[in-house]
């Protein structure tokens, strides 16, 4: 918590970044004023204008923030297409949700890339995302016509996952572990994991149980 001394001297510093065209500043004070962290009200139309800022800017975080503000219509005009264009250009500066979630469009979209789908949802899961992992898992498993299929690897991938409660990972996982796929068959362990899937509200899961 701030003082009211030091906040102001915090903005201070903040203006004198944005003034000098830094964007992490824009885009960290945008955020603050439309949560109203800055001032009695919150100031949501000089927020939405700095991050946009920010974003026209190319500072990655900026762009994959106001890509969803534009997908939710959160303080801005709802618009799609305006949303996947600062969407892509985040993604391709390597911001790992934004790869992650362009990689999904191009594999769901009417116009679907596979093979760009695929490169994007794997630089999200070298760099750590666990939801990434859960994606690229089912890639592996099957395989395609640029990768080979890696059973192995797909279940440890579906395993970090589930251990990390990425929805719908452990009952593939508890799968896995119940047909052997990838892993030594183990049906106490794949219990747990149809287990912990039947709690948190999956009722495919009740089924194995």
């Amino acid at each position: 918590k701030y003082s009211i001394t030091n906040k102001k001297e915090g903005i201070l510093y903040f203006q004198k970044a944005i003034d000098n065209n830094c964007c992490h500043a824009m885009f960290k004070f945008g955020i603050l004023l439309m949560e109203g962290k800055v001032g009695k009200n919150k100031n949501k139309k000089e927020g939405v204008k700095l991050i946009k800022m920010a974003a026209d800017a190319e500072y990655p975080k900026a762009l994959y923030y106001y890509s969803q503000m534009l997908k939710k219509g959160s303080y801005v005009t709802k618009n799609k297409e305006a949303s996947l264009l600062y969407l892509k250009k985040s993604a391709f500066k390597g911001h790992i949700e934004a790869m992650l979630n362009y990689g999904i469009h191009l594999l769901d979209s009417k116009n679907s890339d596979i093979k760009k789908s695929i490169i994007f949802i794997k630089k999200a899961c070298d760099a750590g995302n666990l939801e990434a992992m859960y994606y690229y898992s089912f890639i592996i498993d099957n395989g395609t016509d640029e990768i080979p299929s890696d059973p192995k690897q797909s279940a440890r991938l579906m395993k970090i996952s589930a251990n990390n409660n990425i929805l719908d990972a452990n009952i593939v996982y508890g799968a896995k572990l119940y047909e052997g796929k990838g892993v030594d068959i183990d049906k106490e362990a794949a219990f747990k994991y149809f287990k912990i899937s039947a709690d948190q509200g999956d009722s495919n899961a009740i089924f194995y149980i």
